[in-house]
């Protein structure tokens, strides 16, 4: 016994790294989150201070004021601009935290003459930072994700560098835009990565990441109930349902298909995780949410229409297409025989493949139809085949390197990333000058 004793603790301390590397390890992963605040309150709140005045953020502030029906302000709000309380109303309810927090600070320091100006002001600065909070959310997400697949293979400071740079390049990303000179189209036509016109598509894309996190969490798991990962996937399902639906109905046909394995493997705790932690809470929010948007037939419905709303937006739909998807298809297609076995990889593009369906052979009926509201969901989900995409070859560094036919490539690839991450750049640049997105 002291003999096996004595060799599990080998092992234990030859696959755990030092203490003194752990330590390190957790320094640099607290110092530079500070980094992960700090970068997207300055890359975004130019663009956001310029678009809440716009774009589709005077709707959803209605929405959200819509809510307020006994507040004081009611009375300065007007009747006509009122809409139904939404069906996913977590952006809402965060401005609104925001705004009737500034509402009541300085309530008393403006004249009851300047009341609609005090509800302008508390408006745009509740927006803005409703936005930030939620961009705030994505960033941390994206550097402790990075910043932990990069710990286990380069040094705490460098993989705290590079996991903040990767993560400053994931926020900015968006498609090749190089057909502007074609039709000056800036937006419409592409899989937009970063739409800034939305506050509720900002919203829902940190949920949506880590739902898919949690998500290949479950379907890895050993086959033992783990209560603390099924409440951590169901409340991140619940929020991404609750921030907009879209991003839910695409992955839930996937997680159904790779569900399938486990009910035939008879692994029913795995299975039991998977019903409480995503399908029964989707299931339960995506049906709510069906019966308020569409439960009147007079408001719509979803319809069969195969390319008709991104035809009428737009012309080069199939070059725009490879353009929005080019740096990941290169590092599938590039790497196949690796890529192949990336079960992280594979799923994302799986969840990709649905959504793009949504976008290009759905629409809405009525007076939904030029909302281009299937399109949400291809534009969350293109994002994560991008993180994934990203995750895909700092795990295969290694094996890549040895290959000295493959080192060209590998940094043909990261080429293709910091040419999306420029496009990026350009895109914020035209959004801060201009009041229309496309």
């Amino acid at each position: 016994m002291p003999v096996q004793n004595n060799r599990r603790l080998q092992r234990a301390q030859a696959i755990s790294p030092p203490s003194d590397k752990m330590a390190l390890i957790r320094r640099y992963r607290r110092l530079f989150a500070i980094a992960a605040v700090v970068i997207p309150v300055l890359i975004f709140t130019p663009v956001t201070m310029h678009w809440v005045h716009g774009g589709d953020y005077t709707m959803h502030f209605s929405a959200a004021f819509s809510l307020l029906k006994h507040h004081p302000v009611s009375a300065l709000i007007n009747q006509q601009l009122r809409i139904n309380a939404t069906s996913y109303p977590l952006y809402h309810l965060v401005f609104l935290a925001y705004w009737t927090t500034f509402f009541s600070i300085f309530q008393q320091m403006v004249s009851i003459g300047d009341q609609t100006e005090r509800l302008i002001a508390n408006t745009v600065t509740a927006g803005t930072l409703a936005n930030l909070t939620f961009h705030v959310i994505m960033s941390l997400s994206l550097y402790y994700l990075l910043f932990n697949t990069l710990s286990k293979r380069a040094a705490p400071l460098k993989a705290a560098v590079i996991s903040i740079a990767l993560t400053a390049g994931l926020l900015l990303v968006t498609a090749i835009n190089f057909t502007i000179p074609l039709d000056g189209k800036h937006y419409f036509g592409f899989i937009s990565l970063t739409p800034q016109h939305n506050p509720t598509v900002i919203a829902v894309k940190p949920f949506a990441l880590l739902l898919c996190v949690y998500s290949l969490s479950l379907l890895q798991a050993e086959d033992r109930f783990q209560p603390k990962l099924v409440a951590a996937a169901f409340i991140l399902t619940v929020l991404t349902n609750l921030a907009k639906p879209t991003y839910a109905i695409c992955i839930l046909p996937v997680l159904m298909i790779f569900t399938l394995p486990v009910m035939l493997r008879k692994a029913w705790r795995k299975f039991a995780m998977l019903m409480l932690g995503v399908f029964l809470p989707m299931l339960i929010c995506l049906g709510w949410q069906y019966l308020i948007t569409y439960g009147d037939l007079s408001r719509g419905g979803i319809i069969w229409s195969p390319f008709s709303l991104v035809n009428m937006y737009s012309s080069f739909i199939a070059v725009k297409f490879i353009l929005s998807i080019l740096f990941p298809a290169v590092v599938y297609l590039a790497f196949f025989p690796l890529a192949r076995r990336s079960f992280a990889l594979n799923f994302s593009w799986l969840v990709f493949g649905v959504s793009a369906c949504y976008f290009y052979l759905f629409a809405e009926s009525g007076n939904r139809f030029t909302d281009g509201n299937m399109g949400w969901g291809a534009m969350t989900a293109l994002f994560i085949v991008f993180f994934y995409s990203v995750v895909f070859l700092i795990e295969h560094w290694d094996t890549i390197w040895k290959s000295p036919k493959q080192r060209l490539t590998y940094q043909l690839c990261w080429v293709l990333f910091l040419v999306h991450v420029c496009n990026g750049i350009a895109w914020f640049n035209y959004l801060v000058h201009n009041t229309k997105y496309s």
